[in-house]
């Protein structure tokens, strides 16, 4: 494999630098720019979304173009002295840069109030000529009650030049006063076709083959957070091109092939062909537990397919084969399918005797027959017309005569006489 002129993991060498390289949420970056273009940037500000989404790694971006001698278009310019000591000692790093007031704080390594309080008064310490100053608090979920009173008063009124930046996965566990003072924004994870293109900027930087499918594949696996996928190509990149193929032996995922046989196994209703396909699965020593979550995962790609959502997941080519296969499926086999998956997970690894019984449940949820579909008004008044004629040309129904007292008795009789 071709690599870089030096050893840094690709998720450090490929960390982005500017708010522009930053991969997703344009939203959120243009109008973060748009408030530095004409000076607006509030001084609190508090980003919120799930792990690995990048808050951090904004919040460094963003304080590094607060920084910039010569900001250009809401954009750190990348050059000048600030921007080139940021980049090698902080962006790439995480360490905290000297000389340069932006400071950094894991609030899981701190020890509550006192901490908090200290971080306050650094807060309240005026700058020269209203330098800006900006404290980011990473974590900042993890924080006690107490320590989130004591940053009440300096976020309410913070000095000038003063920037506080929050970053937390759970704001539902700040205190609403607190969460308050801050402008908030959402900071979601990249979509597949943003993850695939960063992916393959850094496949061919690094002179390394690769094949959408692939890098697609990586960013699914990996939830679409981005530096789990940058480092998984690396992995993969270790042993060669990365394609669907060598993905999904290097990261040990299972083959679609092998569930698109298990399910055309079940829906033929022939126990043997269940059979052949279960002893298929423990001859490639495939876990029971992971065969069902990624048999689960499948189904939902057959659905995503069928429903035409979430394709930027998938490439031309298994779209095309996802779309014929599902044809041999009802929606009701689908949902029968997946209430039964739902039934199975969480099972342990080594409980192989579970497929089989796995097997003859789908067998089953995929041979239910079709509940009666409710027809519309219009629909029915005309069936109603039709068997109302046919039945007025058809011979005259006769009323039958009404039982007399000697039928009634002569049953009784016949009831009592089969009793004894």
């Amino acid at each position: 494999m071709a690599g870089g002129t030096d050893n840094l993991s690709w998720t450090r060498k490929y960390r982005p630098t500017s708010i522009g390289d930053y991969v997703g949420n344009d939203v959120m970056k243009n109008k973060l720019q748009a408030l530095m273009r004409v000076n607006k940037l509030p001084q609190t500000m508090l980003f919120e979304g799930e792990r690995g989404t990048g808050k951090t790694t904004f919040s460094r971006l963003l304080a590094k173009t607060m920084m910039c001698e010569n900001p250009e278009d809401g954009q750190a310019c990348g050059a000048c002295p600030s921007c080139l000591h940021l980049d090698k000692n902080y962006i790439k790093t995480g360490q905290a840069p000297r000389n340069i007031p932006i400071y950094e704080f894991d609030i899981t390594k701190m020890n509550g109030v006192q901490d908090a309080k200290e971080i306050v008064e650094r807060m309240r310490q005026r700058s020269r000529n209203s330098e800006k100053r900006v404290f980011i608090l990473d974590e900042v979920q993890r924080s006690s009650k107490e320590a989130q009173s004591t940053f009440l008063k300096i976020t309410e009124e913070p000095v000038p030049g003063l920037y506080v930046i929050l970053c937390t996965t759970n704001p539902e566990d700040l205190l609403t006063p607190f969460r308050s003072r801050f402008s908030t924004f959402k900071v979601k994870r990249p979509t597949i076709n943003e993850i695939t293109k960063r992916l393959a900027y850094i496949c061919r930087n690094e002179g390394v083959d690769y094949s959408p499918d692939g890098l697609r594949l990586i960013a699914t696996r990996c939830g679409r957070i981005p530096r789990e996928s940058i480092s998984r190509t690396e992995l993969v990149a270790t042993t060669g091109a990365v394609t669907r193929v060598t993905v999904q032996r290097e990261l040990e995922i299972i083959s679609e092939k092998i569930f698109t046989e298990f399910l055309s196994a079940c829906k033929s209703g022939a126990l043997n062909n269940v059979l052949d396909v279960v002893n298929k699965i423990e001859e490639n020593d495939i876990q029971t537990s992971d065969f069902i979550e990624g048999l689960g995962d499948y189904v939902v790609s057959l659905l995503n397919v069928r429903s035409g959502v979430k394709l930027d997941q998938y490439g031309a080519e298994e779209i095309k084969k996802m779309r014929k296969y599902v044809k041999a499926f009802s929606d009701r086999d689908i949902v029968n399918i997946l209430k039964v998956l739902k039934d199975y997970s969480g099972l342990k690894k080594g409980m192989r005797f579970q497929l089989y019984a796995l097997g003859a449940e789908i067998m089953d949820a995929t041979n239910v027959p079709e509940t009666v579909k409710p027809i519309s008004e219009e629909r029915a008044s005309k069936k109603y017309t039709e068997v109302t004629a046919e039945v007025k040309s058809s011979k005259p129904f006769k009323k039958p005569k009404p039982a007399s007292e000697e039928d009634i008795m002569s049953v009784f009789e016949n009831a009592k006489k089969v009793k004894e």
